[in-house]
């Protein structure tokens, strides 16, 4: 082979890589956010240790942070100033939490894949007991938490592709899912404040909504087009109605509006702060304030 032959070869073969492992380009808008703030933890309180979650108290102004592996539920008062950490014997590995109107706090530990159901007034931890769950192909293991309208606790079913619904005794109520032959699982859920609930497939790269009756009424996101999705972790609805989709692998949060169509991206990939490197977990308050969970670090934005 001559030196023009082998230099078309390689210049075809790099033109093949490129096209199969460079992200491609968006046609969306990137629109602005402002970091408001960023919590590492301290030398006070400890630095974070892998954070799985957060929850935002709006009647109190509270945020609650899931420290997974330091073991515990650290609080922060509306000034995000620290106020009291939560930790238990009964407490391994905290990766979702949740709280009642009742104010009972759920959390999902993923060393039992149970729920703990904690009443900080009275000071009492116990498990929840899940009843009637009918039998399916596979045994109901716990992926991830979401709560809802009459404090309706939602919990995936990791095994059986469904998401499985309670009562806050932990009485089964009902399962959701679709036949979709493509769904590969769900990872991440939330409800919104009419009932309807959001799920990621992340590995198939797209969100299923289903109605306050459990009923399918769209899907949408997918690898092509517009909005095209890289590995979509978590998602979160504001108050608008959109629907935003944190995508791990590109770094940044994905705006749909209700009919599925994507509008535009916030945040960007990187390493300092206001940009995301290892993005987890997605959650927005009643005020539309946006918070990331991102490696050892939550940092919180809102829309310019």
């Amino acid at each position: 082979m001559n030196n023009a032959l082998r230099k078309l070869v390689l210049c075809f073969f790099m033109t093949v890589a490129l096209t199969l492992f460079a992200a491609p380009a968006y046609s969306l808008e990137e629109r602005s956010v402002t970091m408001t703030s960023v919590l590492y933890g301290d030398e006070f309180l400890g630095i974070f240790k892998e954070p799985s979650a957060v929850f935002h108290d709006d009647s109190k102004g509270r945020l609650y942070v899931a420290d997974s592996v330091n073991s515990r539920l650290i609080s922060f008062d509306s000034e995000l100033e620290y106020l009291s950490e939560l930790v238990d014997d009964a407490m391994v590995l905290p990766v979702g939490i949740v709280k009642s109107s009742k104010g009972i706090f759920y959390v999902l530990d993923a060393s039992t894949r149970q729920v703990l159901a904690i009443d900080a007034t009275n000071k009492t931890i116990e498990t929840l007991n899940f009843k009637g769950i009918p039998k399916d192909s596979e045994k109901f293991v716990a992926g991830s938490i979401a709560i809802g309208l009459n404090d309706m606790l939602y919990l995936t079913d990791m095994l059986n592709k469904r998401v499985v619904v309670f009562d806050d005794s932990g009485e089964y109520l009902k399962a959701i899912t679709t036949s979709d032959k493509a769904l590969r699982g769900f990872n991440d859920i939330r409800v919104d404040a009419r009932g309807y609930l959001y799920a990621v497939d992340s590995v198939g790269a797209r969100v299923f909504v289903f109605d306050d009756k459990g009923q399918l009424v769209s899907s949408f996101g997918g690898r092509d087009g517009d909005g095209k999705l890289g590995f979509p972790v978590s998602v979160a609805v504001g108050s608008n109605g959109l629907i935003y989709l944190l995508d791990r692998h590109r770094g940044e949060v994905v705006v749909f509006n209700e009919k599925g169509l994507a509008q535009y991206t916030l945040m960007r990939k990187g390493y300092v702060e206001g940009k995301l490197h290892s993005a987890s977990y997605i959650y927005i308050d009643s005020a539309d304030t946006i918070y990331v969970v991102d490696g050892s670090r939550v940092q919180i934005f809102k829309e310019d």
